[in-house]
């Protein structure tokens, strides 16, 4: 099957896409595309062989993990899951005893980083390793735009799913969304599941 245009919204409260004058299940007509080799008016699915799905352990964090185990079709294609841990922020010299740290002591990075890779491990299906599913989980600290969006162009992410927040208020309103940065930076196509 050659690869072609996503043309669905993921995460969209109603699964069913108009086909020829009639609602269809999405699920029924993707499964009707791969038996058949069919192409039905309306969705054609892309294959994408090298997904980056990004979480923050939250729940949408987590269904976006989800979403890119879906986009996955053939054996061998391989599903890179990616915690990016912030950096402390710099306390203000004014409060700054109220504030422990400001950088990851070492030995305390490398426990962090180590039980997020062990909670990306535990969202991984067990169905993926028996399809044949390549998966690499990745935890790393520093600023999670600009990791993310450098993993895309190191490891030649073709398709980066992931949740459409994280930060809420002010803080997003000043900082700007993750989400959004990611969106109009990334080099290659994005999924924002909500």
């Amino acid at each position: 099957m050659e690869p072609s245009l996503v043309r669905f919204f993921v995460g969209h409260k109603d699964p069913w896409v108009p086909v020829g004058g009639s609602r269809t299940p999405l699920d029924k007509l993707l499964a009707s595309c791969h038996k058949n080799g069919n192409k039905p008016w309306g969705v054609i699915v892309k294959q994408f062989a090298r997904i980056l799905a990004c979480t923050d352990f939250s729940d949408v964090g987590n269904r976006a993990v989800e979403m890119a185990f879906g986009l996955v079709h053939v054996p061998g294609d391989t599903v890179h899951l990616a915690h990016v841990l912030d950096a402390p922020a710099m306390p203000n010299p004014m409060y700054a005893h109220y504030v422990s740290k400001a950088v990851w002591e070492p030995e305390e990075l490398e426990r962090v980083v180590a039980e997020a890779t062990k909670a990306l491990k535990a969202l991984i299906p067990p169905a993926a390793a028996k399809a044949g599913v390549g998966v690499q989980c990745h935890a790393f600290e520093g600023n999670p735009a600009g990791q993310i969006l450098h993993f895309i162009g190191e490891h030649e992410i073709e398709v980066v799913v992931l949740g459409t927040h994280g930060r809420t208020g002010l803080e997003r309103f000043i900082l700007g969304s993750v989400t959004e940065r990611v969106v109009r930076m990334a080099s290659c196509a994005v999924m924002v599941v909500h």
